[in-house]
């Protein structure tokens, strides 16, 4: 769903399943023509308003989910409370599907997978070790490393992650 887009169907050839249909799969208004200018100009006016205010929830939500974050920090000691509060406003906040959080083991020279979250939980752990190539770079040159499907960076040979992964940032 894109959030910060009102849309409003227009034609001359409508039907009262087709209104529906546009209703149902988010339009904000549908609109017969012939119209006249002063019939569309409220329409704007109000479809502007609605954009308006769900950008404003949008970034209210944003700013009590930070701020919930930023209490959990504040007020515990516990990191594994602290890394999934993080694991959950990171699935929210993003939109994402699936969530790992890689911490560093004891001598500093591999990852391990901490807290996940989402669907594939169980290959999550193995998708997220990569053959162990990925995250031990990062953990070794502590640099943020973006992937978007296919990896044709030799430094990565070995890195072939899942075909449904759109997009994975390994954080340093």
């Amino acid at each position: 769903m894109i959030r910060n887009l009102v849309g409003i169907i227009m034609t001359g050839h409508g039907t009262v399943q087709t209104a529906v249909a546009a209703m149902k799969t988010g339009a904000f208004d549908y609109v017969l023509k012939p119209f006249k200018l002063n019939t569309l100009l409220p329409l704007l006016s109000r479809a502007m308003e609605v954009r308006s205010l769900r950008m404003e929830n949008i970034q209210l939500r944003e700013t009590v989910a930070i701020h919930e974050l930023g209490k959990v920090i504040a007020f515990s000691s516990d990191l594994n409370a602290i890394l999934n509060k993080v694991a959950d406003a990171t699935l929210q906040q993003c939109t994402a599907d699936e969530v790992s959080i890689m911490l560093p083991t004891r001598d500093g020279k591999e990852l391990y997978v901490a807290v996940s979250r989402g669907g594939h939980r169980e290959y999550i752990v193995s998708v997220c070790l990569w053959s162990g190539v990925l995250p031990a770079w990062v953990a070794r040159n502590r640099e943020t490393v973006i992937i978007n499907g296919k990896v044709d960076d030799p430094r990565f040979s070995p890195v072939n992650p899942r075909a449904d992964i759109r997009a994975a940032v390994p954080c340093r």
